[in-house]
């Protein structure tokens, strides 16, 4: 880090401590624990994408490719001497150093990312080209124009100084692994092997391996009729004050969870030039619904959704709850 200028001897009066960091290849990753700089940093408000809107718009993806920066961050200088100064930090027997670019754990950082790449591809890219953080996804129907958004996305790396992580960047491919999921022309998938760790999950012993079971499991609620109904059993075993206890009716619901994703659909991307249809269901634990769209006499789902009814509205009749889950799908799915 010191060789490539990522770093160098301060003299800040600031200091924060060193997170190590393991990244899913086994490298390291140094980060700062920041929280005592963010607490008296002005937040960057600009906001990340919805990942779920990204997914929608993927409906002309017959040839997809996934570019991913190298060390992204570390592309980004600091403005000033200053702000670079905040950044300090100790190396044992070393002495203090400090970030000369974009360091992990800084408040804004995520946000400064994105409005990098929201700049870079701007509305001429609309449809084509999507950015989240410093992933990138480019789309196409045809071969051609895939080849004239690639010339014209590396003219706007080239021209911002930003490299790419060429092993990391997969290039006019069919089908595609992005931010979880498998995106090709039919729509999206569950990735294989993010279904197949929830799968060999062992049964939890505790709140927070269920807790770290439910939060795999509910990237993919989308896929899922009835999630929140399914999992009610499981989540009643994370709140608080409540004794742990693995019961029958918690193992039926992990094992539920586990064939409901084996069994997933397929999402069919939108297409908003064809009319919706919104299926909605009301039980005595949760509401949900499913939007689809019918293509060629046949109807497919695009999204679930679900959430569990709180304490007051479980007293609702059968006719108020099935008016509520209306009221909330048409919530979920108007966007």
């Amino acid at each position: 880090m010191l060789s490539l200028g990522v770093v160098s001897p301060s003299q800040s009066a600031w200091n924060s401590p060193v997170v190590m960091v393991q990244k899913p290849n086994g490298d390291l990753r140094l980060c700062l624990d920041c929280r005592k700089l963010n607490a008296v940093s002005k937040p960057d408000a600009y906001p990340l994408p919805y990942i779920s809107s990204i997914l929608d718009q993927l409906r002309d993806a017959k040839y997809l490719t996934s570019i991913d920066l190298s060390a992204a961050y570390w592309q980004i200088p600091y403005d000033s001497e200053q702000s670079a100064d905040k950044t300090a930090f100790t190396v044992p027997r070393r002495g203090l150093f400090r970030f000369n670019v974009m360091s992990f754990g800084l408040v804004s950082a995520s946000s400064t990312m994105q409005r990098l790449m929201d700049r870079l591809f701007g509305p001429e890219f609309n449809n084509k080209v999507f950015c989240f953080q410093d992933d990138i996804i480019i789309i196409s129907s045809t071969f051609s124009e895939h080849v004239q958004l690639l010339h014209k996305v590396y003219a706007k790396l080239r021209d911002a100084n930003l490299t790419i992580n060429m092993d990391k960047s997969i290039f006019c491919r069919r089908e595609l692994k992005y931010l979880g999921y498998l995106v090709d022309k039919h729509g999206l998938r569950t990735d294989p092997g993010k279904v197949d760790i929830i799968l060999n999950y062992p049964t939890p012993t505790s709140a927070k391996e269920v807790k770290r079971f439910l939060g795999m499991a509910g990237w993919y609620r989308r896929f899922i009729n009835n999630f929140s109904k399914i999992s009610k059993p499981l989540n009643k075993l994370t709140s608080k004050n409540v004794r742990f206890e693995w019961t029958t009716e918690a193992d039926e619901s992990f094992n539920h969870l586990k064939t409901a994703l084996v069994s997933a659909p397929i999402l069919k991307c939108p297409n908003f030039d064809l009319p919706f249809s919104i299926h909605c269901d009301a039980s005595s634990v949760a509401v949900g619904g499913v939007l689809t769209q019918t293509y060629d006499g046949v109807e497919h789902p695009i999204a679930y959704c679900s959430r569990s009814l709180a304490k007051n509205e479980i007293n609702f009749s059968t006719s108020e709850r099935e008016l509520m889950a209306v009221i909330y799908a048409l919530e979920q799915f108007r966007s």
